[in-house]
């Protein structure tokens, strides 16, 4: 946050620096649901970060398509949260299926599992 404005009882002017990552994935979604927002940006330019791998592994495998790059504070927070979703849209098998997030595809942070069927 740099400066604060309030332009008049109802009306506040943030100036603030993020990442642009972070807009991307949540924040606009988040700011749609407050009637009268109104959000102007520009490009700060590159810096350095601490960023990571996220890698998700469905029964040790790792799948491509969900892999991300993320802030290395984060990764755990997102890598529990990517498994939980999968866990929801992977239908039950007649194994177990265990669901992994791994940083630098060697640490894992998060696992989930979707049950197998049961014999009757």
């Amino acid at each position: 946050m740099e400066r604060t404005e309030s332009l008049d009882t109802r009306r506040v002017m943030l100036d603030c620096e993020l990442p642009l990552n972070e807009i991307l994935v949540d924040f606009m979604t988040r700011l749609r649901a407050y009637p009268g927002y109104v959000m102007d940006y520009e490009h700060a330019g590159y810096r350095a970060a601490k960023l990571v791998k996220l890698d998700l592994l469905v029964n040790g495998e790792p799948v491509d398509a969900f892999s991300t790059i993320v802030h290395k504070d984060r990764a755990e927070a997102r890598g529990r949260q990517l498994a939980a979703k999968l866990k929801e849209v992977i239908p039950r098998q007649l194994y177990q299926v265990a669901i992994q997030a791994a940083k630098l595809a060697a640490k894992i942070i998060a696992r989930e599992s979707v049950p197998h069927y049961e014999k009757t």
